[in-house]
């Protein structure tokens, strides 16, 4: 299993310096994808958000998928930072879930992608999550696959259920899941003691 390649996300772990995150990256495009992140940084020093802001990024390796295409650079972050606004996040097979896939340890992959959710605590703060699915295993909602590897014939194949069996797999690799964590509530990066 790929190890999600990262940049400047020692900054976001707990007791590290106090010093403000004012963007995180999701990408994709493998190790290739993380200098978008400086196109996130000139957008925020054009906003007057800060004179040198680091942005914590992670990236998916999706470079079987994305075969012959440019990686995802600085001008592309720069204009999704530019382009996005308030409304609803978009969903599915886009940013950087757009070369995701889910189902890899047997059969045929299919499309994995980007999801989002957010929780509104009355009188209080809001919980969101955004994640980009690139799994190697099954996607189940409600004791069913809903996404995963597929037989030929078009059927799911239910890697949990192989893998429990020892059937042998060809692929333990190119997986990576990330997601990102926010809230209203300001935390401070200090260690809990006790």
């Amino acid at each position: 299993m790929e190890v999600a390649g990262t940049q400047n996300t020692d900054i976001i772990r707990p007791g590290a310096s106090e010093y403000p995150v004012y963007g995180v990256l999701l990408t994709g495009g493998s190790f290739f994808g993380l200098p978008a992140s400086g196109g996130v940084m000139r957008w925020l020093v054009e906003k007057g958000i800060d004179e040198v802001p680091l942005v914590p990024a992670a990236v998916i390796f999706d470079l079987p998928f994305a075969k012959g295409s440019n990686p995802p650079d600085a001008a592309l972050a720069y204009a999704a930072c530019q382009s996005a606004n308030a409304g609803p996040v978009a969903e599915g097979n886009v940013g950087a879930g757009a070369g995701a896939t889910v189902g890899k340890i047997y059969g045929i992959p299919m499309k994995g992608g980007l999801g989002t959710a957010s929780l509104g605590i009355p009188g209080g703060p809001v919980v969101a999550a955004l994640a980009v699915v690139n799994a190697l295993g099954d996607i189940w909602d409600r004791g069913r696959i809903v996404v995963g590897a597929r037989w030929p014939d078009g059927t799911f194949v239910n890697q949990t259920r192989a893998m429990l069996d020892g059937v042998p797999s060809p692929l333990y690799y190119q997986s990576t899941t990330i997601a990102v964590v926010v809230t209203t509530e300001r935390l401070t990066k200090q260690r809990p003691t006790g």
